[in-house]
């Protein structure tokens, strides 16, 4: 009944509690929380912060595969696209892109602020650590999708990654 009188309250806590759980590697309260959240939240990117502690958790767990396929997954249902061109047409573009920028520009870039690109960098960052291990060869491609969003949408704490 929570859920319906007061939504945004119970998402919120059932996030944290998620975060938490993470953190204090409980994955069968994970588990709960992040079906709980899947089956009450109204839209898909109020699933956005319990989908990314999961692949997290997947991540944690040695199951790197299974983390990255979820991300690209996620990630595909937001509209943003990680594959694409052969990997030196990507580093291409990765440098074009920058080099369309002065450092002043992108120094003084103005900060990400829409909560669904944030989440979605999040995602990307996590993306370009597990790649890094088990799918180098696909590391550019996450590279230059963080680059552009950062460009387009403002910076973020994940914008270094790139």
């Amino acid at each position: 009944k929570h859920w319906q009188q007061h939504y945004a309250l119970s998402l919120e806590l059932y996030s944290l509690a998620a975060k938490c759980a993470l953190t204090n590697g409980d994955h069968t309260s994970l588990k709960f929380l992040i079906a709980e959240v899947a089956a009450k939240a109204h839209f898909f990117e109020d699933k956005l912060d319990v989908l990314y502690f999961e692949t997290c958790a997947l991540a944690y767990s040695s199951r790197l595969a299974e983390s990255i396929e979820k991300g690209l997954d996620i990630l595909s249902k937001l509209g943003i696209e990680v594959q694409g061109a052969s990997v030196e047409a990507r580093v291409q573009e990765t440098k074009d892109l920058l080099s369309a920028h002065t450092d002043d520009e992108i120094l003084n870039s103005k900060q990400m602020t829409d909560p669904t690109m944030i989440i979605a960098m999040k995602f990307l960052g996590k993306l370009e650590t597990g790649m890094t291990l088990i799918m180098p060869k696909s590391v550019p491609y996450v590279t230059f999708k963080i680059i552009e969003l950062s460009l387009t949408h403002g910076m973020s704490p994940v914008t270094p990654i790139g």
